[in-house]
């Protein structure tokens, strides 16, 4: 009975889903595709862009839609800049749970009574949101802290939603050619684990401690202590930071409000290019400053990696743009990437040129759209160069600084100056008195290719006597033909099969004194369902047909690109 009820839910869920989409104007028809005795009311139009509805639609689709959302908002290597725009301002706050549950939860997973945890806990939380909800508190010792424990429940509404987001992605996959060329499954299952991953908060315990260790030889910044006695895998316990969001300084002092943001415009550098560690979500509501003029950082849930020769690379592309050398540039971000096809890399530089004489001479201020990495991003994505998701997060920690920086001090070249500390950290790296450690490095991993080689060629050399060795050939027409007689087997099977249900049914009709009896009828419909199977195969050359977004959109007048209406 527990499955069937599963499978109820499963039907319900799916129901849902496809009234929401289809009230948003996302697969207008599919309703009544799925049900199509029941009548659907028809979606009604909207002025907002698709990249809007479709954010909506997240929303309304519930939490781990919405997360999903969120995860999207960091892919700019997947999306166009105005669903990334659209995405980042998408909220998930949510009225609170009670206190008792809250209670609950924290007493279960910490194995002690709240009295036994804590001196003072308020029961009024301090922030609210789909996964979990934020308290104030003071430990026995005195110390100030926040406690963040995760939503009740929240662990089995997701798991019910993976599954039909796994079957959705399955279908677009299908169907769907962009969907299939993205990997749309692999991409579910990716946001999945960053779903489950956020759920344990084990593992943002771990970010927060990285970023402090990485952070503790820097006076001018605050990271919050972590306090793993009191935290648990649903429960995640913090310094409270006291301070100012950055941009309640406004309208403070100009001169002070200029050198905070160049101090944290060193401090962000330093984080991708120094500690390869940085904070990917650096919005005005997560960056405080302190009553002794420290800049504090809160909530780890997203932290970007860079690895060195990602580093290097990225200083790279920085000198580039500073050069406003589209060559340097396009290669640089071939390399960097994952190039799904062949790159027209002459046509890819002369974008990248196009794109840096709009940018030219601009300073922050007079940027309307975006940053100059989002508009790269994009460009990349159009030649289908997969950029690393770090690229997409760095991008995303990009935009957040840029709106802070716009406020607070809108003459600064951002460009310019992250340009000149690229080039004196591409001096000091390149330096020779500090190739020592890099000779080394290679010296070890040649000495250990000499070592190896010999031996590799005897085995190879022994592998080819034996016959063990195997070329394989990948050819289109040997595929076509694969396909061919693979078709061609199914279309005698089917036909078969066909033929002797036609025969059981008349012969079931004899035996009946001529009626229509149940068993004929389900034995014509099948050998129907099989004869018109078989014909639509071989009327697609036995593949099934995908369906190309780019191409419609070629085609369709009223599109004007991905978002736009």
């Amino acid at each position: 009975m527990s499955k069937l009820n599963d499978l109820g839910q499963d039907i319900s869920r799916l129901s849902e889903i496809a009234r929401i989409m289809s009230k948003h104007g996302f697969a207008p028809n599919m309703p009544r595709m799925l049900w199509p005795l029941k009548r659907s009311g028809h979606h009604q139009k909207s002025e907002h862009s698709a990249a809007i509805r479709f954010t909506f639609m997240l929303e309304e689709l519930g939490p781990t839609f919405i997360k999903i959302g969120q995860l999207l908002s960091t892919r700019s290597d997947l999306l166009p800049a105005d669903f990334i725009h659209a995405l980042s301002r998408l909220q998930d706050n949510v009225p609170p749970f009670p206190f008792a549950d809250a209670q609950s939860q924290v007493e279960s997973s910490l194995k002690k009574s709240l009295s036994e945890l804590f001196a003072f806990f308020d029961e009024t939380p301090l922030a609210s949101a789909s996964m979990a909800q934020v308290h104030v508190a003071r430990l026995h010792d005195g110390s100030d802290v926040v406690v963040k424990i995760l939503r009740p429940g929240v662990k089995q509404q997701i798991e019910r939603d993976s599954s039909m987001l796994m079957m959705v992605a399955q279908l677009l996959e299908w169907l769907i050619e962009e969907a299939s060329e993205y990997q749309a499954v692999d991409l579910a299952e990716e946001f999945l684990n960053a779903l489950s991953t956020e759920m344990n908060f084990h593992a943002e315990a771990h970010n927060l401690q990285m970023f402090l260790e990485c952070n503790k030889h820097r006076q001018h910044i605050k990271v919050p202590t972590y306090y793993p006695d009191f935290s648990s895998a649903e429960v995640l316990t913090m310094e409270r930071i006291y301070g100012k969001r950055i941009l309640d300084l406004k309208n403070e002092d100009k001169k002070y409000n200029e050198r905070l943001i160049e101090s944290l415009l060193d401090v962000a550098f330093e984080h991708v290019f120094i500690d390869g560690l940085f904070h990917a979500d650096p919005h005005p509501g997560n960056v405080l400053i302190t009553p002794d003029h420290k800049i504090a950082f809160i909530d780890f849930g997203l932290i970007g990696h860079v690895a060195r020769d990602h580093q290097d690379r990225l200083m790279s592309i920085l000198l580039a743009l500073s050069l406003k050398d589209p060559d340097t540039l396009a290669r640089q971000l071939i390399h960097l990437g994952r190039p799904s096809a062949r790159v027209p890399i002459h046509q890819f530089r002369d974008g990248l040129r196009h794109l840096l004489d709009r940018y030219s001479g601009l300073s922050l201020s007079s940027i309307q759209a975006g940053s100059i990495m989002a508009d790269m991003m994009e460009l990349s994505l159009q030649y289908k160069i997969h950029l690393p998701r770090e690229f997409a997060l760095l991008t995303k920690a990009s935009l957040a600084l840029e709106g802070i920086v716009r406020q607070l001090h809108p003459d600064l070249n951002v460009s310019k100056q992250l340009a000149k500390k690229a080039e004196s950290l591409l001096i000091e790296r390149f330096d020779p008195r500090n190739f020592r450690a890099a000779g080394a490095k290679t010296a070890l991993q040649l000495a250990t290719l000499a070592q190896d080689l010999p031996a590799q060629i005897n085995q190879t050399l022994a592998d080819l006597e034996r016959g063990e060795i195997r070329v394989s050939i990948l050819s289109k027409d040997l595929a076509q033909l694969d396909r061919t007689l693979r078709g061609m087997a199914l279309a005698i099977f089917s036909s078969l099969s066909a033929t002797a249900l036609i025969a059981g049914g008349f012969y079931m009709i004899q035996q009946n004194n001529g009626k229509l009896g149940l068993i004929s009828t389900i034995a014509f419909i099948c050998a129907f369902i099989l004869f018109l199977g078989t014909t639509v195969w071989s009327l697609i050359g036995g593949n099934m047909p995908k369906v190309s977004i780019h191409r419609w959109a070629k085609k369709n007048k009223t599109w004007r690109g991905f978002g736009k209406s």
